[in-house]
């Protein structure tokens, strides 16, 4: 997948003058998961399905566009996602096979299954496929050298997605090139919608109900939305 300029990307929205889903790397890592976290729900799962037929289709519903250092986390950390969500599973499914133990023991004349296999079902992998044809339908978006000076002087001010707790580099240069086509659109005077979607809510919120203030004046400035999760970003696409 070739990373297209900022200007490039621009173009290609404006030519398919559909809406524009931004999407973090937990977002897309959170379809692999989905099924040991709860928080995220079946309505998300939908909305997954949803967005990707809307973006594949022809011509497209919708464009959807990842920052390259999406791209490169999403590679970096999917095999550990997929292995710990075996494992998850595996415990669950341990989990059950005591209860239906448990069950035959009471009442030894019911027939009780006495295991049950969860990843006999196809997860996670159905699950990374379905994240890899998302980021194979978006438009990767290069980083580029002001987006790297501002995110490093968003760290060094600890403005949000920034925090004091870890490093937030990377968080800070998805942003900001995020930011930056945003504006470049609103500039172009493109008026469909522009949503910036992420489940790390502990940064972008920071303990506010929503996008977190010193945000907000930035996203409003570019008229880019925020939503938290999966479900919420279908909502706010649909909102026109």
């Amino acid at each position: 997948m070739t990373a297209l300029s900022c200007s490039d990307v621009a173009a290609h929205i404006m030519a398919a003058g559909v809406p524009v889903l931004l999407l973090d790397t937990c977002l897309v890592l959170d379809i692999v998961r989905a099924p040991v976290r709860e928080p995220i729900t079946v309505h998300d799962i939908a909305a997954v399905h949803t967005i990707s037929v809307r973006a594949s289709q022809s011509p497209p519903a919708l464009t959807l566009v990842v920052d390259e250092q999406v791209l490169r986390e999403f590679q970096e950390h999917i095999d550990d996602v997929e292995s710990e969500t075996v494992r998850d599973l595996k415990k669950i499914g341990e989990s059950v096979s005591g209860v239906l133990d448990r069950i035959a023991a009471l009442d030894p004349g019911q027939t009780v299954p006495n295991s049950v296999d969860l990843l006999s079902l196809g997860f996670p992998a159905r699950g990374r496929r379905l994240g890899e044809v998302i980021l194979q339908s978006s438009l990767v978006l290069e980083d580029h050298g002001d987006e790297v000076v501002k995110a490093f002087s968003r760290v060094n001010s600890v403005v949000p997605p920034a925090t004091r707790a870890k490093q937030s580099v990377k968080d800070c240069v998805i942003i900001e090139s995020y930011l930056r086509l945003a504006e470049a659109l609103q500039s172009a005077g493109f008026s469909r919608k522009r949503v910036f979607a992420t489940s790390n809510t502990k940064d972008y919120q920071q303990g506010e109900s929503s996008l977190h203030s010193a945000l907000r004046s930035e996203f409003n400035a570019a008229g880019l939305e925020y939503s938290p999760n999966w479900s919420a970003a279908r909502h706010e696409l649909d909102r026109q």
